[in-house]
């Protein structure tokens, strides 16, 4: 099967991500002059705003072990939220894991920003060496953010244990 579905996610998968959130919107800020940047890093963001890096490569070498699937471009934590719903089951996210280039760790206003493009998949932790061997090879970072839970809401807790407040992703209508 050339798929990997939203709704196969399992108890106690490790949740992933690609690259580095946020970065798009932070090219938008700097697009609109709301943020001040060093010239390598403004052209940085404006390109993953313009040109986000499509991680086909990656989609193409998890399908073999991933159990869901999903591109970030609604927001972190809208698109986990599909996984979730469509494989009846909630999630933890540490914050504090989430990747980032320019600011550690995302609020909770930035974490939901999207146009990413960036993939969050769930896997068995049995598939970490993996995991591990393809971002080496396609050199790049894949972080575990968190775990599949029980229930059917996505926790964002930050490293003392407090669940965080999330803004809303996109909505399309």
């Amino acid at each position: 099967n050339n798929i990997v579905y939203r709704n196969k996610a399992k108890i106690n998968d490790d949740i992933y991500v690609s690259g580095n959130l946020g970065d798009s919107y932070l090219g938008l800020l700097v697009l609109k002059n709301k943020i001040k940047l060093n010239q390598r890093l403004k052209k940085y963001f404006i390109n993953q705003y313009f040109m986000p890096n499509i991680q086909l490569k990656l989609a193409d070498k998890i399908k073999k072990f991933a159990n869901t699937s999903i591109d970030v471009s609604d927001g972190l934590i809208k698109d986990l939220g599909h996984i979730c719903s469509e494989s009846n089951l909630g999630c933890e996210v540490l914050i504090d894991d989430i990747p980032t280039k320019y600011t550690k760790p995302l609020t909770g206003e930035e974490i939901n920003l999207g146009d990413d493009y960036e993939i969050c998949f769930s896997a068995n932790e049995n598939h970490l060496p993996a995991i591990e061997v393809i971002a080496k090879e396609l050199t790049i970072p894949i972080t575990a953010i968190g775990k599949m839970t029980p229930g059917n809401s996505v926790a964002v807790k930050d490293s003392q244990g407090v669940e965080v407040r999330i803004q809303d992703g996109y909505g399309h209508f």
